[in-house]
């Protein structure tokens, strides 16, 4: 039960570049049907492959959090361009 909730809570339903470009929010489904956001600066957020690698699922790699959000592939990307240079990005953090 506890591996079914905190799936429900790492899958990303919406990815939105917020105004400015610094910042990513990440809107993620609950298991009660309602949405959950996190506001991220954009420097803390890494991609673990590249969208064109990436089969079905692309993890998300957040600073500071546990696990990884998980991005379907099957879903849109009305500017993969951006997604790419944005949040698509691998980033490489000094520890």
């Amino acid at each position: 039960m506890a591996l079914a909730w905190m799936y429900t809570l790492r899958s990303v339903r919406y990815l939105v570049l917020k105004k400015g470009g610094k910042t990513l929010a990440f809107v993620t489904f609950t298991p009660f049907g309602r949405n959950r956001t996190l506001a991220v600066p954009l420097e803390k957020v890494s991609a673990k492959q590249s969208r064109m690698t990436a089969t079905v699922h692309l993890p998300l790699k957040v600073k500071g959090k546990y696990f990884h959000y998980i991005l379907d592939m099957r879903g849109q990307f009305p500017n993969a361009k951006l997604f790419d240079y944005s949040a698509g990005l691998r980033r490489n953090w000094a520890q």
